[in-house]
Parts: C-alpha cells; structure tokens; sequence
C-alpha cells in the first residue's frame, strides 16, 4: 500500500490518510435486517450510497467521538472510533427533524449543539441524542452555517453566513453578543 501523506516530500508530512468512513459499519456497527434487505432490494452500489450522503461538516469530542454532519441524510453521525458506537441523531419535538444540519459542536457537559442552515436554529440534543429545545430568532440570524463551542468563555460562537457576521449565545440560549459585518463589496 502507498502511504497517502500531505505535503509530499521533502517537505515534513503532517496529514496522513487513516481511513474512510462512509456509515455506521466504520463504527464497529452490525448491519441490521432492514438494511440487509433494503441492500438486496435496491442492490449493493444503492444502498452503500445511501449511508453518507453528503458529508458536511465535523467535530471530534474530548472522548474521541467523531460527529458529522449529513445534509444529504439530514442526520448527525455519531462515530465512537475507540469503543466501536455508531449511532444518528436527527430527532425534534413534534416529529420533526433536522433539515439541513451544518456545523456541529459538544460543550464539555457532553451536551450537543447542531446548527441547521435550513431551520435556521442551534438545535440543541442532550449526550444520548435526545432533543432538548432550539434556539436562535430570526431577527438573530439571516442564514446560520457552523458553530463552535468556546470551553473558557462558556460561550457557542455560531456563524451566520448570509448576515456577514458571527453571534454569540450562552449555552443556555441568550444572546450575549455579535461581531462582524458585512465588508464594502457586500
């Protein structure tokens, strides 16, 4: 096998290529009966495809849990790399769903914060994917796209891409500050 490295020599590699992961087998994860047969209806190539659709954004907790976002899917996949866990979080109040998950972020309770472009709202989930409450106004944001979670400060830093700026919440859900505007070409 080759070893996939970036840069390439002479220069000192520092990314390497590990592995792909494309669904729930990546995390150690058995097949189920539904997919096995929804793989012998649709055929193999279709339903490998339908595991990741579109892969968007990510974030690697402190216990090595790798979360990714799946606009295609409208899912956050949980991935324990250590333990072998695999499972998806998408679920609201109401029956409702995520809809375009785009950035995603844990605080240091465990708990999960996704930030939906389509929505346009942090949803908020607890440690076991369990749905909690949702939070940004529209009168906040024009059109949110990433998140991250700022441990000293205490405080989530979401990017709202079409408002030019980046707004500042309490993990709680109140507004505490904003940055940011748009620059002279618009």
């Amino acid at each position: 096998t080759v070893e996939r490295v970036w840069p390439l020599p002479p220069d000192p590699p520092r990314i390497a290529y590990v592995k792909n992961l494309t669904g729930p087998e990546a995390g150690g994860k058995k097949r189920g009966f539904f997919s096995r047969l929804f793989e012998l209806v649709v055929g193999r190539d279709k339903a490998a495809a339908a595991r990741m659709i579109r892969p968007f954004g990510m974030f690697v907790g402190e216990g090595g849990e790798l979360l990714i976002t799946d606009t295609g899917l409208q899912v956050v996949h949980r991935f324990d790399l250590d333990g072998g866990g695999y499972r998806q979080v998408f679920k609201m109040s109401g029956g409702r769903r995520l809809l375009s998950p785009t950035g995603v972020t844990e605080d240091r309770d465990g708990t999960l914060y996704v930030a939906d472009s389509q929505l346009n709202r942090v949803v908020v989930f607890d440690r076991a994917g369990r749905f909690q409450r949702e939070f940004v106004s529209d009168d906040d944001a024009v059109r949110i796209s990433g998140i991250a979670y700022h441990p000293g400060r205490d405080v989530l830093y979401v990017s709202d891409a079409a408002g030019h700026r980046m707004l500042i919440y309490a993990r709680d859900g109140r507004k505490v500050g904003a940055f940011g505007h748009s620059g002279p070409e618009g």
